[in-house]
């Protein structure tokens, strides 16, 4: 189970299968909800299937939103909250700001009434930022120049602090290409492909691009 990563892909590391895309006129007649909710059942039952762990191993998950603002984000962070606490009895905690908050020790928790009445609010109430990478991270010197250093170890240590067993990671290419890091030190990631492009390959439909289009 540690150090696999799991992305909504058709190739080999299939694991997310989401099935609608979220349009404005789902989130009036409120539809969002039941297919975030159904996407969510999926990746936390899946879970123990695909990697032959217990999930009593999971005790309390983080989820984040990298990358930039697209419709859905708070549909998908209400569905996998609720999901997570009453079907599989998690805890669930929100990482503020996308990886900068996990660099930053910037934290809070998830539970019903944190995500209740999201649903049709646009935006995360999460955060996010499309900017920091933890394994290149700008770090600005006297002479206003950048030095760009790794601190994923940081991001290690904040994941042990808060107890945190593994990371939703909602995001695009950029999100993803940031998770693989932490999956090659050892930390388990699930991937929500989210971006307005519906460029990540082997995802037909992406979360926020058919708003973005149409």
């Amino acid at each position: 189970f540690r150090g696999k990563f799991y992305w909504s892909t058709k190739r080999e590391r299939v694991f997310l299968p989401f099935l609608h895309e979220t349009k404005a006129s789902d989130i009036r007649h409120k539809t969002t909800l039941a297919n975030a909710s159904f996407s969510a059942s999926v990746l936390l039952a899946i879970i123990p299937a695909m990697t032959g762990t217990n999930t009593t191993d999971i005790k309390r998950i983080g989820v984040l939103t990298g990358g930039g603002d697209c419709p859905g984000l708070n549909a998908v962070i209400r569905a996998v909250t609720k999901t997570a606490i009453f079907d599989y009895g998690l805890e669930v905690i929100g990482i503020e700001d996308g990886f900068l908050g996990l660099v930053e020790g910037r934290v809070h928790p998830l539970d019903e009434a944190a995500t209740s009445g999201i649903l049709t609010r646009g935006g995360t109430i999460l955060g996010s930022n499309n900017k920091c990478n933890p394994s290149r991270f700008a770090v600005q010197r006297a002479d206003g120049g950048y030095d760009y250093i790794d601190v994923t170890g940081r991001c290690l240590d904040h994941l042990e602090q808060f107890g945190i067993d593994a990371l939703v990671v909602i995001g695009g290419d950029g999100t993803m290409a940031c998770a693989q890091n932490f999956v090659e030190r050892g930390v388990t990631c699930v991937g929500v492909p989210k971006t307005i492009d519906n460029d990540l390959v082997g995802t037909d439909v992406t979360f926020g691009f058919a708003t973005a289009v149409n």
